[in-house]
């Protein structure tokens, strides 16, 4: 079981693992949508928009020069439904429960390798039955919008404790899992305070259901793109006493979000960095990189981080 306060903030690279596309590639995977004349009718169609202006946006995104839609929206708010409609439908279509068990798949690649099993087996040790769970000190920041994380501890909750959903998912609520910009729509087990549209993991949608689902997606600089997860983001690393980013990007923006007024603890702040080159000073520097406090980076791919550096 996990006792000491950990916040595992994750970003894109956290996902790959389990099948979803990074930054570039889901970029990538619009562009060659919306390469498709049938799929752009669809879609305009539903938005009510005009079809060029659907082939401008695919245009200008995919020649922009930005790795990141989410970067690129935060640019060009005339796209925003547009563009959280077209990710909404890709990452829905991506999610595939049969890559999150995938034990070939993460073996063969070391990119991939299955980091969440190493956080299972830390937060089972220990416990007897499903609802002890909740014990673990451990908050979830993720930044993605799938919810891989949640369908993978649904999954290993119920093979590990014999339970039935209803059970498992009572547990798995009472472990704190923050979105900092939201998720493309909401399992059916999920608290979902506000109503927005369920979709169960490895489901395929279309154009209307993606528009729908993109309704609970915030990009930044949205309205409520600074709301209340970022407010508890914050909140869980000023009292935490580790914090571990994986496959994170490090912008300084977001690291800007989650950077609280005071860190309580004097936490351990490590992370992932796969780059052929040292980690520049930008992101390690407290004084650089936003967060107002230094982080140690390891280039290791997140298995073996979580395993043998974290110490979990």
């Amino acid at each position: 079981m996990i006792e000491k306060r950990t916040v595992l903030v994750l970003g894109a690279g956290a996902s790959l693992p389990y099948g979803l596309p990074l930054g570039n590639e889901l970029k990538n995977l619009i562009f060659a949508l919306l390469n498709n004349v049938s799929e752009r009718h669809k879609l305009a169609d539903l938005l009510k928009m005009n079809e060029p202006d659907i082939r401008r946006f695919a245009k200008e995104l995919s020649e922009s020069g930005l790795d990141s839609i989410d970067a690129w929206l935060e640019r060009r708010s005339e796209f925003t439904e547009l563009g959280k409609t077209c990710v909404a439908h890709i990452i829905i279509n991506s999610e595939k429960p049969g890559y999150l068990m995938n034990s070939e798949m993460h073996r063969k690649d070391p990119f991939k390798a299955d980091w969440c099993r190493i956080v299972w087996q830390k937060m089972v040790d220990g416990t007897r039955s499903v609802a002890e769970l909740r014990n673990n000190r451990i908050i979830f920041v993720t930044f993605n919008y799938d919810r891989a994380l949640e369908a993978y501890m649904m999954m290993a909750a119920k093979n590990t404790f014999g339970q039935d959903e209803k059970a498992c998912a009572e547990a798995i609520r009472g472990i704190t899992i923050i979105h900092a910009y939201g998720q493309a729509g909401f399992l059916e087990w999920q608290s979902n305070p506000n109503k927005m549209q369920i979709i169960p993991y490895g489901s395929t949608t279309d154009w209307k259901g993606a528009q729908t689902c993109a309704n609970a997606i915030k990009i930044v600089g949205e309205d409520r793109s600074n709301g209340d997860e970022l407010i508890q983001a914050s909140e869980a690393i000023r009292r935490a006493k580790k914090v571990y980013f994986l496959g994170f990007g490090y912008h300084k923006e977001n690291m800007k979000r989650l950077r609280p007024e005071n860190f309580d603890n004097k936490p351990i702040v490590k992370g992932t960095y796969l780059h052929e080159y040292m980690a520049p000073e930008s992101i390690t520097s407290e004084e650089l990189n936003g967060l107002g406090y230094s982080i140690e980076l390891h280039n290791t791919n997140m298995k073996t981080f979580v395993q043998e550096i974290a110490g979990i």
